[in-house]
């Protein structure tokens, strides 16, 4: 028999006190997994008395389908191997399931040999519970973002037929009236060409798979191939595009298009009289800033035409819509032909409508 001091009765007393007194479930099994003590935390978490469970098998409180769980720990326990914050599940009295975080520890005598093991069980079914909920809302909003991009593809898909109808409506009107004088038939021909413009941009937009940002390289490729084809510019006059990749917020899409749309049609149709030339479209990012400059090697834009203060439609158009999305046009008169820089924020901003 192992006679101990006051001290070290004193030391078991407090321990043990410690121990008792703790909220988390704390007990202790021989090897063969029957239970030897059972603190109040215990009796709380799992409902049976200490009276009740010492000495019953630990597979006491594990849920039919956890009782494979046991001898798994009891073997690496018996390996001297700690168990940390195992979580698993485990039955109280009442038949309720709880949700534990366990740490199993291996309870080793004088000469290191594994003679029993002790095990502390935290409540977590609140944490797991909470871990479902959020689980199901991120659910559920991953589900509303799905529907939502179906409905926006479905919405851009409308759009664009709707805009494609009204421009063959617009072609189809224009070719009946012969007799209309030629600057209706430019305006018939401007306004379908701006028509095509946004209903690129809706096309463009349905095919992305964010469905929020334009790809500003591949659409201005598109708009100018159309472009070139409706002025019977193909093969008479190149286009270039070199830069950086660039994607548009859905909230600068629109009025840049139109805006890009109306600046390579003025090329188009004034820069190159008789003859060929060049379209060149340079895209750079500068931390927050985009910078698009168009430029062609035309005859320019004839003095005393200013482009701050010129009043045609087109121009007009492009002021306005520079306005509202924020951005700034520098129109430069080059030896050969013309540029017009834009700078505009990259980030979304909060439009002014006129």
């Amino acid at each position: 028999m192992v006679h101990m001091n006051s001290d070290q009765a004193d030391v078991r007393d407090f321990l043990a006190s410690i121990i008792d007194s703790s909220d988390d479930a704390i007990l202790s099994k021989d090897m063969n997994g029957i239970i030897l003590s059972w603190n109040a935390g215990a009796e709380q978490l799992y409902g049976y008395t200490a009276d009740e469970i010492i000495g019953k098998h630990i597979s006491t409180i594990a849920p039919p389908d956890r009782i494979d769980e046991m001898p798994e720990i009891m073997s690496r326990l018996a390996k001297g191997e700690r168990i940390r914050h195992y979580e698993t599940v485990r039955r109280r009295k009442d038949g309720t399931l709880v949700h534990v975080s366990l740490t199993v520890s291996p309870v080793m005598n004088s000469n290191g040999q594994v003679i029993a093991a002790s095990a502390i069980a935290r409540d977590i079914t609140a944490r797991k519970e909470s871990e479902k909920e959020k689980n199901r809302l991120l659910n559920e909003l991953s589900n509303a973002l799905a529907q939502k991009n179906v409905l926006l593809q479905e919405v851009y898909h409308r759009v664009k037929n709707n805009l494609q109808v009204i421009s063959s409506l617009l072609e189809l009107r224009s070719r009946s009236l012969p007799s209309m004088s030629q600057d209706t038939a430019a305006a018939f021909k401007d306004t379908i060409a701006r028509i095509r413009a946004m209903a690129l941009v809706h096309e463009k937009l349905y095919k992305t798979g964010t469905l929020d940002e334009l790809d500003l390289n591949v659409y201005l490729h598109s708009l100018a191939q159309q472009l070139f084809k409706s002025y019977a510019a193909d093969g008479r006059i190149e286009l270039r595009i070199t830069g950086e990749p660039c994607h548009l917020p859905i909230s600068k899409a629109i009025p840049l298009g139109l805006i890009f749309s109306e600046l390579i049609t003025n090329s188009l149709k004034y820069a190159y009289p008789s003859g060929n030339g060049l379209i060149e479209i340079n895209i750079q990012g500068e931390n927050k800033l985009t910078r698009v400059r168009i430029s062609d090697n035309g005859s320019g834009i004839p003095f005393p035409v200013d482009f701050e203060t010129a009043e045609s439609f087109g121009f007009r158009i492009v002021k306005l819509l520079s306005k509202q999305i924020h951005a700034e046009i520098v129109h430069q008169r080059l030896n050969k032909g013309t540029s017009f820089t834009i700078d505009f924020p990259s980030s979304p901003a909060q439009e002014e409508f006129p």
